[in-house]
This record gives C-alpha cells, sequence and structure tokens, in this order.
C-alpha cells in the first residue's frame, strides 16, 4: 500500500514538472517586448534550460552509481524549488535573469523526471505507472498554456500569472510530499544503495538506444514547436486552425498513453515496432498531403502521429531497464532523450530554412527513419547476445 502511494506521487510529480516547463512558451511574445528581446532569441533560453536539464540528468545517474543517494527526497526537493522559480520568472527584469531562471528549472525537472522515471521503472509491476507518469506529463504540458491563455484573457497581468502558476506547482509539490511522506522519514535515516545487477547486454547496444532516445525526441520536440506553423504556411489555415493541429497531436499521444495504462505491454520489441511504423506512415501522408494540397489529410494524420509517438518514451525506459539493469543507465537515457529536446527545435529550424518549412514532412522522416534504424539495431544487438551466451552455456 505504501509503495502504492509512493508510486502515485511519483505519477503526480510528473504533471509538476511539465507545468513549469510549459509556463514560459505562451508568455514569449509579452517577455519580448517587456525585456526588448527579439523572439528568435528565446531559442537561447530553451537552449540552456534543456542544457541544465541534460546536466542534473546525467550528474544525478552518475552520483547514484557512485554512492546511494535519497533519491526520493531529491526529486521533492527539485519539485518545490522548481515552483518557487515559476513564481519568480514573471518578476524577471532582464534576459539574463529569465535564462538562470529557466536554467534552475531545467535542472530541477531534470532531477524529477530522471528519478521519478528511474524509481517507477525499477518497481516491480509499476509498468503502467511509468505510462501513466508520461500521460500525467503530457496533461501538464496541455494544463499550462491553458492556464496561461484564460488568464492573459481574464486580464490578469504575467507578473500575476507566474505567481499564480507558481501557487499551483507548490501545491502539487505538496500533494507529491504527502503521499511520499512515510517513504521520505524512514529514507533520511538511511542511504539507499543504487541497484546493481548483473548487465545483460552490450553497451554499445546501450549507445545505440541512446540514438534511438534522441532521434524520438527530435521528432516530437520538432512536431510540438513547428507543427502548427507548418499547418499555416503549406495549407493557408488560421492560427486557430493551425493550433488545432497541434492540439490533436497532443490528443492522440494522450489517448495512446491512456491505452497502455489500461493495457499492459507484452512485448516491448513488438509494440515498439508497430507504433515507430505508424510513425513512419504519418510522415509519408503528410508528404502526401503537401504534394496534393489538401487539408483534409491533416488533421487525422496529425492524431494518428500522436497515436504514434505516444508509447515510444516510456517503452524505451522499460526496455533499458530490462535489458541493461542499472538505475543509473536509465537516467543516462532520459538524459539522451533531453539532449534531443535540445537540439530538436534548431535542427529543424535549420533544416527548413534550407528546404523550406513545407518539407517538414520529408524532415521529420529522416529523424524516424533514423529512429527506426537504430532501434532495430539494438534489437539486432541484443538478440545476438542472447545467442551468444545460449551456446557459452
Amino acid at each position: 500500500m505504501l509503495q502504492k502511494r509512493i508510486n502515485v506521487g511519483l505519477v503526480i510529480s510528473l504533471a509538476g514538472f511539465a507545468i513549469s516547463v510549459n509556463t514560459l512558451p505562451p508568455l514569449i511574445e509579452w517577455f519580448s517586448g517587456h525585456l526588448c528581446m527579439p523572439i528568435s532569441s528565446f531559442g537561447l533560453v530553451y537552449f540552456f534550460q534543456y542544457g541544465a536539464f541534460t546536466l542534473c540528468s546525467i550528474g544525478i545517474g552518475k552520483l547514484h552509481a557512485k554512492r546511494g543517494l535519497p533519491l526520493l527526497s531529491i526529486a521533492i526537493g527539485a519539485l518545490f524549488f522548481s515552483a518557487l522559480c515559476v513564481f519568480l520568472i514573471g518578476r524577471a527584469t532582464s534576459f539574463i535573469l529569465l535564462i538562470t531562471l529557466m536554467m534552475l528549472i531545467g535542472g530541477a525537472g531534470g532531477l524529477v523526471e530522471s528519478i521519478g522515471t528511474t524509481l517507477l521503472t525499477v518497481e516491480d509491476g509499476s509498468n503502467r505507472m511509468l505510462h501513466a507518469s508520461q500521460l500525467f506529463y503530457a496533461i501538464g504540458a496541455v494544463v499550462a498554456p491553458a492556464m496561461v491563455g484564460f488568464l492573459l484573457a481574464s486580464g490578469v497581468h504575467v507578473p500575476k500569472i507566474s505567481q499564480y502558476i507558481g501557487i499551483f506547482s507548490l501545491l502539487i509539490a505538496i500533494v507529491v510530499f504527502g503521499l511520499t511522506r512515510s517513504s521520505n522519514s524512514k529514507t533520511s535515516k538511511e542511504t539507499p544503495t543504487p541497484s546493481h545487477r548483473p548487465a545483460t547486454a552490450p553497451l554499445f547496444a546501450l549507445y545505440v538506444l541512446f540514438l534511438t532516445m534522441g532521434a524520438y525526441v527530435i521528432v516530437e520536440m520538432s512536431l510540438g514547436n513547428w507543427l502548427a506553423v507548418f499547418a499555416i504556411q503549406t495549407f493557408s489555415v488560421t492560427e486557430a486552425q493551425g493550433s488545432l493541429a497541434l492540439s490533436l497531436f497532443w490528443t492522440g499521444l494522450c489517448l495512446s498513453r491512456l491505452f497502455y495504462v489500461l493495457k499492459s505491454v507484452k512485448s516491448q520489441q513488438k509494440t515498439l515496432s508497430i507504433h515507430m511504423a505508424l510513425m513512419l506512415l504519418s510522415c509519408l501522408i503528410l508528404i502526401a498531403s503537401t504534394k496534393i494540397g489538401t487539408l483534409a489529410l491533416l488533421y487525422p494524420t496529425v492524431i494518428l502521429f500522436g497515436i504514434g509517438c505516444g508509447p515510444i518514451w516510456p517503452l524505451l525506459i522499460e526496455f533499458c531497464s530490462a535489458a541493461f539493469r542499472e538505475e543509473h543507465l536509465v537516467m543516462y537515457l532520459v538524459a539522451s532523450g533531453s539532449i534531443g529536446a535540445l537540439l530538436g527545435p534548431i535542427l529543424t529550424s535549420t533544416l527548413f530554412g534550407f528546404f523550406g518549412i513545407r518539407n517538414i514532412p520529408m524532415i521529420l522522416s529522416a529523424y524516424t527513419v533514423l529512429m527506426m534504424g537504430s532501434g532495430v539495431l539494438t534489437f539486432r544487438i541484443l538478440r545476438n547476445a542472447r545467442r551468444t551466451r545460449r551456446s557459452a552455456a
């Protein structure tokens, strides 16, 4: 019963993390005028934010590999700290201060996601909870801009908006603390040791798996950042219709993750292969729709794309945990995803700057093929390693 409460708290913590990192994007235009900075310069904010996320994800993994750390207490502390930073971002008086606050939010987010994901993954029978945590992340990613939009429409000033969302994030942190309180009182007296079970796979497969995760996150981040712009400029739709296309992508992603919360995965490799194939199919349909110039295919295709993307991230985490059996390696895999988040928006914008925004489906296809190829190579390396062990036995 206690472990179930802890898992529920960890799942909810991902929503708090998502709200903290998704509060800034809908406020970029206001900050651009307030700080007298061009909108394009805010790419630096995201760069440093996800850079801090990556460093903290890798750093906590390395520290935990060397000596046991009170991971749960660190994650909860990071959640409270992140809420404080969100509370303060509306009061940022300079671009440097805004970058600093978002770096702190990114670093805290790296701790929350890597620790929460690891603790959910290493618990027996917690795969559904892992999928639930990613569902809650997706919900948080929708809730934050919705709250900002509602408050802006109600005439609330941005400094107050950040305070309200910071207080909301603080309440989430308090709920998480309450759900995990009994565990914290125990772990404060003794430091847990990291899990060092015998590795069952060659490390080269892990590096290829890192590439798979990075390529997937680049696809997701590229869609999240540029899908609405692609729809507007390619099909000459309104901004509302472009926003609808993006909302439908996240809706498909949420529905897919909800499905795997309710249904357990029997074969990770098979399920990953099916959903990667759906992503590639979606890319091909988008390419066809741009050639034909019809909007009719866009909305159902982005829903299909979201369904394809939905379980990829948590399934890769599950796969890593089962194949390599080291907690800190799971944290490294989370960090590889954050590198994709760091590079994705910049890489994609650079590419469509050369080839045109109409060709984003081609760019996404290249990312997806890279993801599928590295995924298949990982499966093959592991299969050959199992055969070698059986032959040696």
